[in-house]
């Protein structure tokens, strides 16, 4: 991820990129679920973007983003819990908010 709103995700063997994929805003954290089915996004503001993996969005995928958190705040760090079952955010205001994943 990178702050010009973009992700790339390579094959590990060649290195060639096998998902290219465009935000709405610039990107500070990924995530992965432990099946790697599932990439969220983390934005330097307050959203959170999910992607499937298995069913990747098509070439124009900027316009397919969705917001798939709302956070009331700034979010300072994330992770998912380890059954993957929930997100946990924490804000710019010390809050840590608890978000399922599904």
């Amino acid at each position: 991820s990178s702050l010009d709103n973009t992700c790339n995700i390579y094959e590990l063997c060649s290195g060639k990129i096998m998902l290219s994929l465009e935000f709405p805003a610039p990107i500070f954290k990924l995530l992965v679920n432990r099946c790697e089915s599932m990439l969220y996004a983390v934005s330097v503001s307050t959203e959170v973007y999910k992607v499937s993996l298995v069913s990747p969005p098509n070439n124009d995928v900027s316009k397919q983003m969705k917001v798939f958190i709302k956070c009331p705040n700034k979010i300072t760090s994330c992770c998912l819990t380890d059954e993957d079952s929930a997100i946990i955010l924490g804000s710019s205001q010390g809050d840590l908010i608890k978000y399922s994943s599904s």
